[in-house]
């Protein structure tokens, strides 16, 4: 076993180095020694890993706070509501209803959400026009001329709602062949001048039947095939009966009432769900 000479390692510590024990100068060496080492290992603040940049939350460099004048990512824009271009006669302006508001056209803007803008002329129909004595004008013409009027007054509809034809009863009974015409190039006319619109038909009805049971239903066809042809909707008024509930019609002078105008809307706006 090794044997270390404790006596002459003591002999050796005990000498003097420039008048300074050696053991001494041993002892300041160490404590160099031990503080080089300190600060060699202990992290500069330049380079800490704290005060470098990350790419957590609070990185300055890749996740900068967002501008408080800038809409927050989460927010969805709101624009103007749909227009609603309303094109039929008497009952599409609200007639009998005791207030604007009650007409079916507002009722079904308002439940839609849409900003109506209605065109509608009393005695007009499809194939129909009509004077002072129906629509308060000198002239007020069918439904394709007042498409035109429409597009005259730089209307730009997103929906299109073209309503009734009872008015056309007459003409549809004499030249069923000429007023289906007409119905077909009403719709092709409203597709041309409105070519993004959605185009709905409501189709027409009649408060009272007058016997004339085929006619009506051939007519509401016509109405329907037009309609789809250009990609529209058809809502059915005729033969789901809708105006033949007791009490929607005026008991003097004929036409629907309130309670009218709210059986169409209904129908109408069920029909949209």
């Amino acid at each position: 076993m090794a044997r270390f000479d404790s006596g002459g390692f003591r002999a050796r510590l005990g000498r003097d180095i420039g008048g300074m024990p050696l053991w001494a100068g041993l002892l300041v060496l160490a404590i160099f020694a031990a503080a080089a080492m300190f600060f060699w290992k202990w992290p500069s603040p330049a380079s800490s890993p704290a005060a470098a940049p990350t790419s957590g939350a609070g990185s300055a460099l890749e996740s900068p706070s967002p501008d408080a004048s800038e809409p927050s990512p989460s927010a969805t824009p709101t624009g103007p509501p749909p227009v609603a271009l309303f094109i039929g006669d008497e009952i599409t302006a609200g007639a009998a209803a005791s207030d604007e508001d009650l007409s079916w056209t507002s009722i079904v803007a308002t439940a839609q959400g849409w900003d109506a803008v209605v065109y509608g002329r009393g005695g007009t129909g499809y194939f129909t026009s009509a004077g002072e004595d129906e629509c308060g004008r000198a002239y007020c013409p069918d439904y394709r001329g007042t498409i035109a009027e429409a597009t005259l007054a730089n209307v730009e509809p997103d929906v299109v709602v073209i309503a009734g034809g009872t008015h056309d009863e007459d003409a549809f009974y004499d030249h069923p062949r000429r007023v289906r015409n007409i119905i077909v190039l009403t719709y092709r006319a409203a597709r041309t001048a409105f070519p993004d619109a959605q185009v709905i038909a409501v189709g027409p009805a009649w408060a009272e039947e007058d016997g004339n049971t085929d006619g009506h239903r051939k007519y509401a066809r016509t109405v329907e095939t037009a309609a789809e042809d250009v990609g529209g909707t058809y809502i059915d008024l005729y033969n789901t009966g809708v105006l033949e509930q007791t009490g929607i019609a005026n008991a003097v002078g004929g036409g629907i009432n309130d309670m009218g105008h709210q059986a169409i809307a209904d129908a109408v706006d069920a029909a949209l769900t």
